[in-house]
C-alpha cells in the first residue's frame, strides 16, 4: 500500500477519513459529467475498484464520513508522483451540494493535506480548466496554479499557504479561543 496509515490520522471530532473498500460506491454518486471532471478515464465503480486495487502501490483512496452518522460524503485519492521527492497529488470530490457539507469538505481536505505534510509529503493537484467550482475551492484552501498543461491547471500548496488560508483560519484558528 502506498501510505502506511489508515485515515484516522486526518480525522477529528466532526469528520472521519477511512480507507476505501470494494463495497463503497464512489463513481455512481456523481453524474458521469461530474465524475469525468474528477477522473477523466474511468467510467464506473467497477473500473474504479480495479484501478485502486491494481495500483495500490501508488494510489491510496479514502472516504470522508460525518462523525454524527458515519455517512460517506466525499472521497479523495492520493497518487504518488515521485517517491524519492516525497511528492503526491490529491484528487477527489463530494457528492452533496449544501453549505453545511462544503464546510465538511474543507475540513476533510485541510486535515488530509495537513497530515500528508506531517508525514513528509509535498502536495500537488490538478484541475480541469473548465471546472471553475473546483478551481475556486482549491484556491481558497491555498493551492496555486504553477502551470497549464492541455486542459488542466497543475497546482501546488505548502504549509504556509494551507495554514493561512481563510477556510483553515475559520475552521481552526477562530475556534481555538
Amino acid at each position: 500500500m502506498l501510505l502506511d496509515f489508515d485515515g484516522s490520522f486526518a480525522s477529528d471530532d466532526t469528520i472521519q477519513w477511512r480507507p476505501y473498500c470494494d463495497e463503497d460506491i464512489i463513481c455512481n454518486r456523481f453524474s458521469i459529467g461530474e465524475w469525468h471532471k474528477m477522473v477523466t478515464d474511468l467510467h464506473s465503480d467497477d473500473e474504479w475498484r480495479l484501478f485502486v486495487s491494481e495500483y495500490d502501490d501508488i494510489v491510496a483512496c479514502y472516504v470522508l464520513c460525518r462523525r454524527t452518522d458515519n455517512e460517506p460524503i466525499a472521497f479523495l485519492y492520493v497518487y504518488l508522483e515521485d517517491y524519492s521527492r516525497r511528492l503526491v497529488s490529491v484528487h477527489g470530490g463530494g457528492w452533496g451540494k449544501s453549505l453545511r457539507l462544503s464546510f465538511l469538505y474543507y475540513r476533510g481536505l485541510i486535515s488530509m493535506i495537513g497530515c500528508l505534510f506531517a508525514h513528509g509529503f509535498r502536495v500537488r493537484t490538478s484541475c480541469l480548466k473548465t471546472n471553475q467550482h473546483a478551481l475556486r475551492f482549491l484556491r481558497s484552501v491555498g493551492f496555486v496554479v504553477y502551470c497549464h498543461e492541455g486542459n488542466f491547471f497543475k497546482m501546488w500548496i505548502n504549509h504556509y499557504r494551507l495554514f493561512n488560508s481563510v477556510p483553515y483560519r475559520y475552521l481552526y484558528k477562530n475556534n481555538s479561543d
